[in-house]
C-alpha cells in the first residue's frame, strides 16, 4: 500500500472511531466516558492522583467534588483514597475499582488453626457506592466452606474439596475442585465472610494448608490451580497476587433520588446542559448523567457536553468518501489485472477480430454469473470434475445454462485456452437428460436407445472429435473421452462435455509428453505407459464408448468372485474367439443385422488396438460410421455440442419466396462441408468444414 494511502486509512479509522464514540445512542445502563472530555474537573481542581484520572463529580480535596461522598484524598504515596479510606485504582462512568481484602484460615499438620482473618463488615451505607454484581464471592482451598452474609438476611455459601494434587483443577475454571464462586445481588451495601473446614486440612495439608474467601471482579480472577492453594507458600503470596490483579468493583450514583424526583429539585440536580438523566438500576435509588446524542464530555460540568460540530462531521464524511473512492479504484485495478492475467485482453482481441469465423462471443461479468447461480449455491450444483464444479444457471432472458467454475488457473495454459476460443465458441447450455453412461447402464429409462439411436449418437460424437483432431487451426486432444462426458439434451442429441483435461498441440507436433490424465477403463494403455499423448489416445477411449453402446457393459466389469476385468480386453477377446453375439446388448442383437454388427465390432476392435499406429484416426472412424444408413435414413451429424463448432447464417427468401436448402447452400462452398438444417421455418443451418 502506498504511504499516502496508509495515512489516509489511519485518518479514516480515527475519524470513524471518534464519530462512533460521540454519536452512539445512550441507554439506561451506560453513559459517555466522563474522563475523556476537554474538561474533566471543576476549574482550578487537580484532575489526577498518581496514574488515576479523577473526573467530576469526584474531586481531589475540599470543594472539588459534588459532595463529600465523592471526595478523593491523594496522599504522599500518590494512591487515591475515598472518604471512607478505600484505595482507588480506576474511576469510570458508573464504576469505581478499589483494592481487595480477603479472609483466610491456615492449619498445621494436626489440624490446629495457626492463623486466620475474616472480613468483618465492609460497610458502604454512608457512601454513594454499592458492591457491583460484576463481583463474585470466591472460595479457594481443598477442605473449606466459605459464606458471605449481608443485609435483609442475605447469605450465600460455597464449598470446595479435593482429595489429591491430581484432583485439583488445572487452572482457568473455578468450579468446585479447589475453587468455587457465587454471584452476589445488586445493590449490596455491606457484607461479612466466615469460613470453616470439615477435616481442618489434615488430609490435604501436604499440598494445601490454607483456605481463602474474598469478593472480587469475576472477569479479573483466573484460578491457577495448585499455585493458588499455597502448597509450601505463605498467605502473603496469594494476597499480593490477588491485590495486584483482582479489584473489587463498586457502582456509584448521585444521591438516592430517581431522575423524576431529582428534576423537581433543580437546585442540586447534577446533570448540566446538553445532557440527560439515567436512573441507577441497583434498587437503591440515585442517578447518573449522560451527554445527549451528538455531544461528548463531562455531563456534570457546566458546558461539559460539547457538540461534535458540523466541520468535524464534514471532515469525517469527506475522508470517508475519499477513502472509499480510492478503495473502489484499487478494486477496479485488481479486477483489470486478473482479467489480463487470465487472458481477458487476448480473448477480447480475438473476439473483436472474429478470427476463425467464430460468431460474437459474450463475456459474462462475475456479478452476472453469481446471480445466475444464486451465488454458486449448493442446490445449483450439477456435477463435479477434476478441474471444477458445474452449476445450473438461469440468465436474465430465462435461458438455462451450465456454468463451470474452475478450481485452478494454470497461467501457462491461458494463451492456449484463448487459441482454443479462436475456433471454438463456448456455449455451455443446460442439458436435461443427463449423460450417456446413465442411459446405457440403466440408471435412467433407456427404451429410446435403439440400434439406430446408438449409432446416431456415435456418429455425432465422432464428427466432433474428427473436427477437433483434423480440421481445427490448432488440434485439440480431449484426453478424457468417456460416456459420462457425453451429455444428452431433451431430443437425445449428443453434446461432448468437460474439456478440462484437454490438450492443444501445435501443427508440427504428432505427440506431446504430459501428465497422464483420464478415467480408468477408458485410458489408452500406451499413453499410460509412456506419457506420450496423441490423437490416437482419444480414438482408444472412443472405442471403449462404442463397446459400451454395443454391449451395455460398463468399462470395468466386476466378476462374481469380485475380480475386475477391462471391457476393452473382454470385447477384443470375444471378437477374436467368435463370441461377439454372446456379449452384445439385447436390443442391438434384435435390431442390427449380421453384417452391420460384424462391421461395427471390427471397427471397435481396431480402435482398441494396443499400439497407437495400428488404430484408425478419428476422421477414418467418422467415415466408417457415415458409410452405413439405418432405417433408410442417412445419419445427419448435428454438431450442436456443449462446445459448439458451428457457423450460423440467416437465410433470406429468394425469387418466389422458397427458402434455400442445405444442399443448395453447400453448392456455394468451394471447400468440402457438412451442412445441417437446424430449422426449416427460419432457414437457419449449421456448416462444418471438412
Amino acid at each position: 500500500m502506498h504511504p499516502n494511502q496508509k495515512v489516509l486509512l489511519a485518518c479514516f479509522y480515527a475519524c470513524v472511531l471518534i464519530l462512533t464514540l460521540t454519536m452512539a445512542q445512550t441507554n439506561a445502563n451506560t453513559t459517555y466516558t466522563i474522563t475523556k472530555g476537554a474538561n474533566v474537573t471543576k476549574p482550578g481542581c487537580t484532575n489526577q492522583c498518581g496514574n488515576v484520572t479523577v473526573p467530576y463529580p469526584f474531586g481531589i480535596g475540599s470543594g472539588c467534588a459534588f459532595d463529600s461522598g465523592f471526595e478523593i484524598h491523594c496522599n504522599n504515596s500518590e494512591k487515591p483514597l475515598t472518604e471512607i479510606n478505600l484505595t482507588v485504582y480506576d474511576i469510570s462512568d458508573a464504576e469505581l475499582r478499589i483494592s481487595n481484602v480477603f479472609g483466610w484460615r491456615c492449619y498445621n499438620s494436626t489440624g490446629a488453626v495457626i492463623s486466620e482473618d475474616m472480613v468483618s463488615k465492609k460497610n458502604l451505607e454512608s457512601s454513594p457506592y454499592s458492591f457491583s454484581a460484576l463481583n463474585r464471592f470466591i472460595v479457594v482451598g481443598c477442605d473449606d466452606y466459605g459464606a458471605i452474609a449481608g443485609p435483609n438476611n442475605f447469605e450465600y455459601g460455597c464449598s470446595v474439596s479435593c482429595t489429591s494434587r491430581d484432583d485439583v483443577m488445572k487452572g482457568g475454571e473455578c468450579m468446585g475442585k479447589g475453587c468455587c464462586q457465587k454471584q452476589i445481588p445488586k445493590g449490596l451495601k455491606y457484607y461479612s465472610t466466615t469460613m470453616s473446614s470439615t477435616g481442618n486440612h489434615t488430609d490435604v495439608w501436604s499440598f494445601n494448608s490454607c483456605g481463602y474467601a474474598f469478593l472480587g471482579e469475576a472477569d479479573r480472577f483466573h484460578f491457577q490451580g495448585l499455585p493458588d492453594l499455597g502448597d509450601d507458600l505463605h498467605v502473603n503470596y496469594f494476597y499480593q497476587s490477588l491485590k495486584a490483579t483482582v479489584p473489587i468493583v463498586l457502582e456509584w450514583a448521585i444521591g438516592n433520588l430517581s431522575c423524576a424526583q431529582a428534576l423537581e429539585r433543580l437546585d442540586d440536580y447534577a446533570c448540566r446542559e446538553n445532557s440527560h438523566c439515567v436512573d441507577s438500576d441497583t434498587g437503591l435509588g440515585g442517578y447518573r448523567c449522560s451527554c445527549n446524542t451528538g455531544y461528548h464530555g463531562n455531563p456534570y460540568l457546566n458546558q461539559g457536553c460539547q457538540g461534535i460540530g458540523i466541520g468535524f462531521i464534514s471532515l469525517v464524511v469527506g475522508i470517508s468518501w475519499l477513502y472509499f473512492s480510492i478503495k473502489k479504484r484499487k478494486l477496479i485495478k485488481v479486477r483489470e489485472k486478473f482479467f489480463q492475467q487470465n487472458g481477458g485482453l487476448l480473448l477480447k482481441q480475438r473476439i473483436s477480430t472474429k478470427e476463425g469465423g467464430v460468431e460474437a462471443t459474450r463475456i459474462f461479468t462475475l456479478e452476472e454469473l453469481k446471480k445466475a447461480t444464486n451465488n454458486y449455491a449448493n442446490d445449483r450444483i450439477l456435477g463435479r470434475g477434476g478441474n471444477g464444479i458445474v452449476y445450473r444457471g438461469v440468465l436474465r432472458d430465462t435461458r438455462i445454462v451450465a456454468i463451470k467454475k474452475s478450481r485452478i488457473v494454470d497461467e501457462n495454459q491461458i494463451e492456449q485456452f484463448i487459441n482454443e476460443m479462436k475456433f471454438l465458441q463456448l456455449v455451455y447450455e443446460y442439458v436435461s437428460e443427463g449423460n450417456l453412461y446413465e442411459h446405457i447402464h440403466n440408471q435412467r429409462e433407456g427404451s429410446w436407445l435403439t440400434w439406430q439411436n446408438r449409432f446416431r449418437i456415435a456418429a455425432e460424437i465422432v464428427t466432433t472429435f474428427a473436427y477437433l483432431h483434423s480440421f481445427a487451426s490448432m488440434p485439440i486432444i480431449h484426453r478424457d473421452v468417456k460416456s459420462a462426458n457425453i451429455l444428452l439434451d431433451n431430443a437425445y442429441t449428443a453434446k461432448v462435455a468437460d474439456f478440462g483435461a484437454s490438450k492443444l498441440i501445435t501443427l508440427d507436433q504428432t505427440q506431446v509428453a504430459t501428465l497422464v490424465l483420464g478415467t480408468s477403463g477408458y485410458l489408452d494403455p500406451e499413453y499410460f505407459q509412456t506419457s506420450q499423448l496423441t490423437e490416437k489416445s482419444d480414438v482408444y477411449s472412443f472405442g471403449v464408448v462404442l463397446a459400451e453402446l454395443l454391449t451395455g457393459l460398463k468399462p470395468i466389469i466386476r466378476e462374481r468372485n469380485d475380480e475386475q476385468k477391462n471391457l476393452a480386453d473382454y470385447f477384443v477377446s470375444s471378437v477374436n474367439n467368435n463370441h461377439l453375439f454372446q456379449i452384445l446388448d439385447h436390443p442391438v442383437l434384435q435390431e442390427g443385422n449380421l453384417e452391420q454388427l460384424q462391421k461395427k465390432a471390427e471397427l471397435v476392435k481396431n480402435c482398441l488396438k494396443l499400439h497407437r499406429e495400428d488404430r484408425p484416426t478419428m476422421k477414418e472412424v467418422a467415415i466408417e460410421l457415415e458409410a452405413g444408413s439405418y432405417g433408410g435414413k442417412e445419419v445427419v451429424h448435428s454438431v450442436l455440442l456443449v462446445i459448439r463448432i458451428e457457423r450460423q447464417h440467416k437465410i433470406h427468401a429468394i425469387g418466389n419466396g422458397v427458402v434455400e436448402t442445405c444442399n443448395e447452400v453447400c453448392m456455394t462452398y468451394v471447400e468440402p462441408v457438412l451442412c445441417h438444417d437446424i430449422s426449416s421455418s427460419n432457414g437457419r443451418y449449421s456448416i462444418v468444414y471438412l
